[in-house]
């Protein structure tokens, strides 16, 4: 049984924590964000998936980022019989679009990077770019081609998009990534890269990923590549670069060792001071693969 003096001593604990963990957030240089991938539904589907709804909920209601990057893959175009045409491309982004605009009520904003599913098939890229150029809530505060290649600035971080939805990526972003690299390492604290392909790959899908050729471009410049693409997650060094490949937060066929659904939850504190958080399926979102509790603010 517990009595009053234990009930108020509980009370008090759990204040003093919460204090220090607003007290976190709420410093200067802190800021939390999601990256998520591979939300695409399967051959023959124009509506999101329960699972990315799902994924959703407990991204707005729980985690509370304060923008999300999307590292491609957020519609179901592919080849085969049963799957559908270009025609049905739009519909596939209007209800896309419906489900994200949960987001924007709560104050979140929305980053993107194509994935295959999106711009890699067939006329897919010319209304992919069509689609997000006349989206009502379009980032206006970009540098580069959205919404392909493209970078901006959050609290002295940097964050670039790069359109790796099918190799080789066109030479055109790769000559901007390297003019914008070299702008930015020195001004910004941190600076981060999202894309679809991972520069190497992360073994859970047997594709090489982009190349030692591309890492070298990032090496020493980025303090982190987070990708997509394999339906895994897996933290590793590529070619001498900081990988983290995450998802799927929305198809739900995870592959790689331990096989679940997941996204990626980035808090940032300053320069070179940032921590990754899986955040996995069977813990409802609120724990990483080990176990280790995702901090709720």
């Amino acid at each position: 049984m517990i009595n009053n003096k234990t009930g108020i001593f509980i009370v008090l604990l759990f204040c003093m924590f919460a204090g220090a963990a607003k007290g976190e957030r709420e410093s200067s240089g802190f800021f939390r964000f999601v990256v998520m991938s591979d939300l695409n539904p399967g051959c023959g589907e124009t509506s999101v998936t329960g699972d990315f709804k799902k994924t959703n909920d407990v991204v707005i209601n729980k985690i509370k980022p304060s923008f999300i990057l999307i590292a491609g893959d957020m519609i179901g175009v592919m080849k085969g019989d049963n799957c559908l045409p270009p025609s049905a491309y739009p519909k596939m982004w209007k209800s896309f679009f419906a489900e994200i605009e949960r987001y924007y009520e709560a104050g979140i904003p929305v980053y993107i990077s194509a994935g295959n599913h999106d711009a890699g098939y067939k006329d897919a890229l010319g209304i992919y770019r069509a689609e997000w150029s006349d989206y009502q809530h379009k980032p206006l505060n970009t540098i580069g081609d959205f919404p392909l290649y493209y970078s901006f600035n959050i609290k002295n971080n940097h964050f670039i998009s790069m359109p790796v939805y099918k190799l080789p990526v066109e030479n055109e972003a790769l000559v901007w990534l390297e003019q914008d690299l070299n702008q930015a390492r020195k001004q910004y604290e941190n600076v981060f890269v999202f894309q679809h392909v991972p520069v190497k790959g992360a073994g859970c899908k047997g594709e090489p990923g982009i190349g030692r050729t591309y890492a070298e471009m990032l090496k020493g410049k980025v303090g982190a590549v987070f990708t997509g693409h394999e339906h895994c997650y897996r933290d590793m060094d590529a070619f001498g670069v900081r990988q983290i490949t995450g998802g799927p937060a929305g198809d739900p066929s995870p592959r790689g060792v331990n096989k679940d659904m997941n996204f990626l939850v980035v808090d940032v504190k300053g320069k070179n001071d940032f921590t990754v958080y899986p955040a996995v399926k069977k813990s409802g979102y609120l724990k990483t693969f080990e176990g280790k509790d995702i901090p709720i603010y």
